[in-house]
């Protein structure tokens, strides 16, 4: 009668351990999906912050676009525009001949 009961502390160890197993590994499980999902929050903090940063930069540039000095410098340099009586000098330096000199 004595095998029985040390085979079932025996057996009731056995199940505690398996028991205190399961529960680490689902603790670490845990723990593992959570610093996980806190550095994806980080991230997207981030992220948002950029966005922000650019939607007010837009905001400043859409701003400045409704002013007369704005459209003319873009008419001027993305255009290529000229005032009236102003004539264009267009300075055109061959950049070959420089590549081949170094």
């Amino acid at each position: 009668m004595k095998k029985n009961k040390k085979g079932g502390i025996t057996a009731f160890k056995l199940g505690i351990i398996s028991l205190f197993l399961i529960v680490s590994i689902h603790f670490y499980n845990q723990i593992a999906t959570y610093n996980k999902l806190v550095k994806e929050d980080k991230a997207k903090q981030e992220e948002i912050a950029e966005l922000k940063d650019e939607i007010s930069n837009v905001k400043v540039l859409l701003s400045k676009s409704k002013t007369q000095e704005f459209i003319e410098l873009i008419a001027r340099d993305e255009l290529g525009m000229i005032k009236p009586k102003e004539i264009k000098v267009v300075d055109k330096v061959d950049t070959d001949i420089f590549k081949e000199n170094k």
